[in-house]
């Protein structure tokens, strides 16, 4: 039960090929049922919405107090939130894949226009990581499935 919750998030971005099924080595065709195809087209929704959320927290001014120059970091932080929205625009809602490859490549781009500063950088980092890891634990939520305590921990 504790692989459900990362199936349903995979399935859910198969497109009209989940309803195809899986084929077994013996040629047997496993399908979803119509109750877990509703999950995945329920959640889907569910997850494009909390996408827009996520990237907007992400990378929303960060106002830190102690950042290095505030001006600039705003403006690189709103140039890299424009590229990622067209990447989410494109991709879909894979949010739970990590932004900072990403991020980082643009922040260390020597031909990049912007500048952010470090503290500001690792802010951006934390708080993706962090949002990430919040969706990830609601996902038997967005499913509407039970899964054990501790589904999402590591052994």
């Amino acid at each position: 039960p504790s692989l459900l919750p990362v199936a349903f998030y995979l399935a859910c971005f198969g497109g009209g090929t989940i309803l195809d099924g899986w084929k077994r080595p013996g040629g047997s065709v496993e399908r979803l049922t119509t109750d877990d195809l509703k999950r995945c087209m329920d959640g889907r929704e569910q997850l494009a919405e909390m996408a827009t959320t996520l990237w907007m927290k992400t990378f929303c001014p960060l106002a830190i107090e102690t950042c290095e120059s505030v001006v600039e970091c705003e403006e690189g932080l709103a140039a890299i939130a424009h590229d990622a929205h067209k990447i989410t625009e494109r991709n879909g809602p894979r949010f739970l894949l990590s932004w900072d490859p990403f991020i980082k490549d643009k922040m260390d781009d020597p031909d990049w226009e912007f500048t952010v500063c470090k503290l500001c950088r690792s802010e951006v980092l934390d708080r993706n990581d962090a949002l990430r890891n919040t969706t990830w634990h609601q996902l038997p939520e967005i499913f509407r499935i039970s899964v054990p305590n501790g589904w999402d921990t590591y052994p």
